[in-house]
């Protein structure tokens, strides 16, 4: 079986076997791998976490609210939290400004598989910022480094700032390397 990036890892939190033999049924492996259950919260904290995450309360150890209220505030999981019917408005009262999407039960295996969709479409929106958020991290990496080089230039060659930064970019096209590579050779070199 071969595995694409849209392939979601899912957390199945239910102590209820009828319910997740149904969940189950509309996660076909090749688009939702690996799928572990477990049956409690207490369970569900000691999990790695999971592009989906589907919490069906009332569960064993615990309140599920906090539990899903911290898993956002610490992952970047899309969640969703099945509650009875009765406690849908509260739910969704607590859960909305946690990001955490709220369905009453029961509810239909359509809606389910529709809701799934909605999932895989937020946690691809994360995959997105994720890849942003890292190319904005790399590249303040990367200016740190070569400002450290330019210090080191200045200070040891009394180049200006100007001529460093010139220095620099001249060694990385000459070099047919990226500036990050020259500044760290600089920084080898120099800090000696």
């Amino acid at each position: 079986m071969v595995f694409s990036d849209s392939t979601y890892s899912v957390l199945l939190v239910s102590a209820s076997d009828a319910f997740n033999r149904s969940v189950l049924s509309l996660l076909p492996p090749s688009r939702f791998y690996p799928v572990a259950q477990v049956p409690d919260l207490r369970a569900a904290r000691e999990c790695a976490p999971a592009d989906l995450v589907i919490v069906n309360a009332p569960l064993p150890g615990g309140d599920s609210f906090p539990f899903c209220t911290r898993l956002s505030e610490t992952s970047d999981s899309a969640i969703l939290l099945l509650v009875p019917q009765d406690q849908l408005e509260l739910a969704e009262e607590k859960m909305l400004p946690a990001g955490v999407m709220t369905l009453g039960k029961p509810l239909s295996s359509v809606l389910l598989t529709q809701t799934l969709r909605a999932l895989c479409t937020m946690r691809e929106r994360m995959r997105s910022h994720e890849k942003k958020l890292h190319t904005v991290e790399e590249t303040i990496e990367e200016l740190k480094l070569v400002n450290r080089a330019k210090w080191l230039l200045i200070t040891c060659l009394n180049m200006t700032e100007d001529e460093a930064h010139r220095y620099i970019g001249r060694l990385a096209m000459q070099q047919k390397r990226p500036k990050r590579d020259i500044a760290e050779s600089i920084i080898r070199t120099y800090s000696q």
